[in-house]
């Protein structure tokens, strides 16, 4: 038997193999891309979550803080004027705090 010698591809064939190498590593990388999306927003989401439920029970400390100043000024004032008051302390209180977080991103 008579063994066969390898035979070398053509320029159309090693033009092939190269294009289909390359549209190959393309599609690897995309893949690759989006793994790491998906791992970069389970983190975020992960990372959030606890302050976002810290914030919802923020809020709701202050909305029963705020019921609890509404109904003890409306003994010492008229009830309408006991939220103006409680709104006026909170848009204070607000403005405060966005003054100030405002002003600490400038100076960092």
């Amino acid at each position: 038997m008579k063994r066969s010698e390898p035979v070398e591809p053509t320029i159309s064939e090693a033009l092939i193999e190269v294009v289909s190498a390359g549209q190959q590593l393309v599609v690897d990388r995309v893949d690759l891309a989006l793994i790491e999306v998906r791992q970069v927003v389970a983190e975020s989401v992960t990372r959030a979550a606890p302050l976002v439920c810290g914030g919802l029970l923020l809020l709701i400390a202050l909305v029963a803080l705020d019921a609890a100043l509404v109904d003890g000024l409306a003994r010492l004032l008229p009830r309408p004027l006991a939220f103006v008051v409680c709104a006026v302390l909170n848009g204070a209180l607000g403005g405060w705090l966005v003054f100030a977080g405002m002003r600490r991103r400038t100076n960092s």
